[in-house]
């Protein structure tokens, strides 16, 4: 059986806690790297990019609708399928940070960004990026 010291057994009570009791992401938990354009609905050719505060933003313009919530729900393992996560958001189970997110499209107004998903108790964090 193996052993935890005292400091490692409280930093992994204190991650479970942080997830489960707090709905916080613990500390050390690595984000799952996804190319913008491939959750895209539009070709990313089609979006005009702005510099600010260094980071990039798209012009929003009629043709950026946002991302796809359910291909960027397959991409990091969340569901099993588009239908899958189709499913997942209209039940109300998939959420952004804290919030229920219920539509098909996520505006992303920036890159790169850190996204926190969850659908029911399985956790991901993304980072989408250019």
């Amino acid at each position: 059986m193996e052993r935890f010291d005292e400091p490692q057994g409280t930093k992994v009570g204190e991650d479970w806690a942080r997830q489960f009791k707090k709905d916080q992401v613990p500390e050390d938990v690595e984000g799952i790297p996804i190319k913008f354009e491939d959750i895209l609905t539009i070709p990313i050719s089609e979006i005009e990019w702005s510099i600010s505060e260094g980071l990039e933003r798209p012009v929003l313009g009629r043709s950026y609708q946002g991302v796809k919530m359910d291909r960027l729900l397959v991409k990091c393992g969340l569901a099993e399928s588009s239908s899958d996560a189709v499913r997942k958001i209209k039940q109300g189970a998939v959420r952004v940070g804290s919030n229920v997110h219920e539509g098909i499209y996520f505006l992303v107004e920036a890159l790169p960004i850190r996204l926190q998903l969850r659908v029911g108790k399985q956790l991901r964090v993304v980072v989408i990026h250019r």
